[in-house]
C-alpha cells in the first residue's frame, strides 16, 4: 500500500442521509446554552462537522450553508449563505491554505471555500451517486460515493495550490469491499497507512490505498460498528460515529491499520442522531442530524460536546431507540406467533437480509424453531455462543417468510429487550411471558428505510449478546 502523509490538521468526519425539503435560512448569531452544547440556527439540518483547531464548521444538508463559530463561548454566524438546491454533508479543513471543503451530497459536487470569507474559490461536478465525506492530505482531497464504488479525488499542487475542475477524478475501488444498495462506504480519514472509512450498513472499516482503490478490510475482532457514520481520527485513535445508536466508538489502530481493538464507547444524554465529530484537544463536538424528527421552522438543531478520554466499556451504555412512529401492527397471542400487518416489502425484506446474513458472527440456516421458511441467525462455529441468548442449537433469532414477512424473533439481554418493547418496535414473545426463555422478543418488521436502521441495531445488539 502507498504511504499517504497526513495533514498538519486533524481530520474529521461525516455522514449519511435521507434529504428533506430545503428551507431558507438568514445569517444569525447563535449563543450556546451551555460548555457542552451549541445551537445551530433552526431548522439547520445539521450533519457534518470540523475544525481548524479554533473554531468548529457545521453543513447545512437543508440548503448547503456553513457554520462558522468559537466553541469557547458557543458564538458563531453563517459563513457560507445557503442556496436553492445546494446540499452541505461531509466537511474538512485545509488548515494550511484556508480552505474549507463541502462534500454536496446528490448534487454531484464537491465545493470549496476560504475559510475566513467564505467565498466560493472552486466548484468541482462529478459523475457520481451521493457524496458523503471528506478527508484532506497534502497532496489530494479525497471523498467518499455512497452509491458508487469510487472515491472522487481533487488533486492539490506542490505548492498548495488548487487544481482545475478538469484535473478532478474518480478512484474506482477495488479488492475486498463489495457495493449493495443503498448506502455503502461512508465517513472517511486519511493517515499514513492510507485512507480509512466505515461501510454503514455492515459495520466494516475498511483501509483504501489511494494509488490503486484497492479496499482492505480492516480486523476489528466484531465489535459493533453498524450505522457507523462519521470519523475522526487522533493518532493512531479513531472515532467511529455510530448514528441511530446514539454512540461514538473508540478504537485504537495498530501501526499499518490492519487491526482495531476496542477502547471504549462515548455517549450523552443530548445525542439525537450525531452523524459527525470533530476533535479540539479532549473535546470531541458532535453534531445532532436528528434523523426522524419533523422539520418545521422552529426544529432545534445543535452541536453536543463529550470529553474524549472518559470511555465505559463497549456495551455498558443505555440501549437507546428512537420511537417507532404510527400505529402497532397486529400480532397472534399465541404459538405461532404471527405479525399480521405492516409487514415489509419485496425490498426491503430483501435488504434485511442481505445485511444481515453479510454479518461476519451469522450463518444462515432455515430455522429450527419457526414456521417454514424462515431464516435462523445462527452463531458461526468459531465463535462461543451464550448459551443464555440461543432459541435452539446455536440459532439466537430468525427472519420470518410470509406470513410476518420481516419480522424477527431474536433474544436480548432483557434491559435491552425491555427497551425495544417500550420505544414501541416490537412486542413480547410468549415464551418470555412464560418464563421459559426470558428476552425473546419479536421485533416488527421494517416498513422502510429509516425503520430498517433501526432495526439493524436491534439485530446488531442480539449477535452481541449471543457472542457475536
Amino acid at each position: 500500500m502507498s504511504a499517504i502523509p497526513t495533514s498538519t490538521h486533524r481530520p474529521r468526519l461525516v455522514a449519511l442521509i435521507s434529504i428533506a425539503v430545503a428551507l431558507s435560512l438568514a445569517p444569525a448569531t447563535v449563543v450556546a446554552q451551555s460548555s457542552d452544547r451549541i445551537d445551530l440556527p433552526p431548522a439547520w439540518q445539521g450533519e457534518g462537522i470540523t475544525t481548524d483547531g479554533a473554531s468548529l464548521y457545521a453543513g447545512s444538508l437543508a440548503d448547503g450553508a456553513i457554520w462558522k463559530g468559537d466553541p469557547a463561548t458557543g458564538v458563531g454566524d453563517v459563513l457560507v449563505p445557503g442556496a436553492e438546491g445546494a446540499v452541505s454533508v461531509g466537511l474538512d479543513i485545509e488548515a494550511d491554505a484556508g480552505r474549507l471543503w463541502a462534500a454536496g451530497g446528490p448534487t454531484g459536487q464537491v465545493r470549496a471555500y476560504d475559510s475566513t470569507s467564505g467565498e466560493l474559490l472552486e466548484t468541482y461536478p462529478f459523475e457520481a451517486g451521493f457524496l458523503n465525506d471528506v478527508a484532506v492530505t497534502p497532496q489530494a482531497v479525497y471523498i467518499t460515493d455512497s452509491f458508487m464504488p469510487q472515491v472522487l479525488v481533487v488533486p492539490l499542487g506542490e505548492d498548495g495550490s488548487l487544481a482545475g475542475p478538469e484535473d478532478a477524478f474518480a478512484l474506482p475501488i477495488g479488492g475486498e469491499l463489495e457495493y449493495g444498495e443503498g448506502f455503502n462506504l461512508n465517513g472517511i480519514v486519511a493517515m499514513e497507512a492510507g485512507l480509512i472509512s466505515v461501510h454503514s450498513p455492515t459495520g466494516e472499516l475498511y483501509r483504501i490505498d489511494p494509488a490503486n482503490g484497492e479496499a482492505t478490510r480492516i480486523d476489528t475482532a466484531n465489535i459493533d460498528l453498524t450505522a457507523g457514520d462519521g470519523l475522526a481520527l487522533a493518532g493512531d485513535t479513531l472515532y467511529v460515529v455510530r448514528n441511530r445508536a446514539n454512540l461514538i466508538v473508540v478504537l485504537e489502530l495498530n501501526d499499518d491499520a490492519s487491526a482495531a481493538t476496542s477502547v471504549g464507547e462515548l455517549s450523552s444524554d443530548d445525542f439525537d442522531v450525531p452523524t459527525t465529530a470533530a476533535l479540539i484537544g479532549d473535546d470531541l463536538w458532535a453534531v445532532n442530524a436528528r434523523f426522524g424528527t419533523d422539520v418545521t421552522p422552529d426544529t432545534e438543531y445543535w452541536i453536543t460536546r463529550v470529553d474524549a478520554g472518559t470511555t465505559t466499556e463497549v456495551g455498558d451504555q443505555a440501549f437507546s431507540l428512537p420511537a417507532r412512529q404510527g400505529t402497532s401492527p397486529s400480532v397472534t397471542e399465541g404459538i405461532p406467533h404471527i405479525q399480521q400487518d405492516q409487514t415489509s416489502s419485496p425490498e426491503v425484506m430483501a435488504a434485511l437480509a442481505t445485511w444481515a446474513f453479510s454479518l461476519p458472527s451469522i450463518t444462515e440456516l432455515p430455522s429450527a424453531a419457526s414456521l417454514p421458511g424462515a431464516r435462523a441467525f445462527t452463531l458461526t462455529d468459531d465463535l462461543e455462543a451464550n448459551e443464555d441468548a440461543m432459541i435452539v442449537g446455536r440459532e439466537f433469532g430468525h427472519i420470518h417468510a410470509d406470513p410476518g414477512a420481516g419480522s424477527l424473533h431474536l433474544r436480548l439481554p432483557p434491559g435491552e429487550a425491555s427497551a425495544v418493547i417500550d420505544a414501541g418496535w416490537g412486542v413480547w414473545h410468549p415464551f418470555h411471558e412464560n418464563g421459559s426463555m426470558p428476552g425473546l422478543i419479536m421485533a416488527f418488521a421494517p416498513r422502510d428505510a429509516d425503520d430498517l436502521e433501526v432495526i439493524k441495531l436491534i439485530v446488531g445488539a442480539s449477535v452481541d449478546y449471543a457472542g457475536g
